[in-house]
């Protein structure tokens, strides 16, 4: 698919999503001034050399109603993906076009374009998501004291109960971000702070960065393995496992840190599937996982991870996160769910009626 013919389908796309409620994004020079890869670039955008044809080849650019933050994000993430795919000696597909627009889910979906190249596409509140669960749960998982660098903990589920117990706030941060996300259809409505701890906030970028890095590689392992579009039958689920397995080599091979790499994955996985139940709680007051043509859910994925090759800890580490997020966070969340219902008549963003049977 052209540079050109690719914008064109996602920015097709992300207007019939939005339909009425375009907001302009900045101007086209503005964006191209930031993201432009050298001087050289800017000069021809916009002086003398400026080419009509040239910006209509170029494939990554944002389209005109596309977040220029975001799209800064996903011109990283790509990059990253193929640093990483060449660690590996995988070969990926080079002209497949990345974009956003409001599709009520956290996995990114693929799109089939008429026999072209696909389209991927990420919800546009899913990236600010990510850091803000990221965020929250570096608070948890790293470790102080005794003089040395803080590292992810890998303390027994048992002792488990006491650390939680004494992180509230995060929790607390944890919570505020789903309930934006699900009520207001925006994270970046969530109450915002600043981790003061560097350490904290490198890992929570990391966390940040393999968990999208895992929905775009996964997204990516469908083209590259060639499996169908739109298939739904019984080699699905093995299609799917083919997938993250494709998708968690590239970010182990990427990620500054195997740890941190693997928890940004189980993380994703775990945010992912509370989400989807506590959408799915407070629209029909039914405690389960969204329906999902595109992918299993997210419980059966993490199966492949809890099965891979992993660096030493992260076993410790995956319990003691399941233990804080299942046992101590989801009851906090669905207090909080009753209080939204019964106190402010709040409702599911109409982001996620798509994926919601009726009452």
């Amino acid at each position: 698919m052209s540079g050109a013919l690719g914008q064109h389908m996602l920015e097709a796309l992300q207007r019939k999503a939005h339909a009425e409620t375009l907001v302009p994004f900045p101007d086209i020079g503005e964006i191209l001034s930031k993201y432009a890869e050298t001087v050289r670039e800017v000069w021809l955008l916009t002086g003398e050399g400026y080419s009509e044809q040239w910006l209509a080849d170029k494939a990554n650019l944002p389209t005109p109603i596309q977040n220029p933050i975001t799209f800064g994000t996903i011109v990283d993430l790509q990059r990253s993906l193929n640093r990483a795919a060449g660690l590996t000696g995988v070969s990926l597909p080079d002209d497949i076009i990345v974009g956003t627009a409001p599709t009520g889910g956290t996995n990114a979906r693929t799109v089939a374009v008429r026999g072209e190249s696909p389209l991927i596409v990420f919800d546009d509140g899913v990236f600010t998501f990510a850091w803000l669960c990221s965020k929250a749960v570096s608070q948890l998982l790293l470790v102080h004291g005794d003089g040395a660098i803080p590292h992810m903990s890998t303390r027994p589920a048992s002792i488990w109960s006491r650390h939680v117990e004494t992180s509230g706030e995060a929790m607390y941060r944890l919570r505020n971000a789903m309930l934006a996300y699900i009520v207001r259809g925006n994270p970046a409505a969530a109450s915002h702070y600043v981790l003061v701890d560097p350490w904290e906030a490198q890992a929570a970028s990391n966390l940040a960065v393999s968990w999208e890095l895992f929905a775009l590689a996964h997204e990516f392992g469908h083209v590259t393995l060639k499996h169908p579009f739109g298939a739904v039958d019984d080699s699905r689920q093995q299609r799917e496992r083919e997938a993250d397995a494709f998708a968690l080599e590239l970010v182990l091979a990427g990620s500054p840190s195997m740890m941190e790499g693997v928890v940004g994955c189980f993380l994703y996985l775990q945010c992912s599937a509370l989400l989807e139940r506590a959408i799915s709680y407070m629209h029909s007051g039914v405690d389960e996982p969204l329906p999902s043509q595109s992918h299993p859910p997210p419980t059966e994925r993490m199966v492949v991870l809890q099965q891979a090759a992993l660096p030493s800890g992260c076993e410790e580490v995956f319990s003691g996160l399941s233990y804080a997020l299942e046992v101590y966070y989801w009851p906090t969340l669905v207090g909080a769910i009753d209080v939204a219902l019964r106190e402010r008549n709040e409702l599911v963003h109409l982001r996620w009626q798509n994926r919601l049977s009726p009452k």
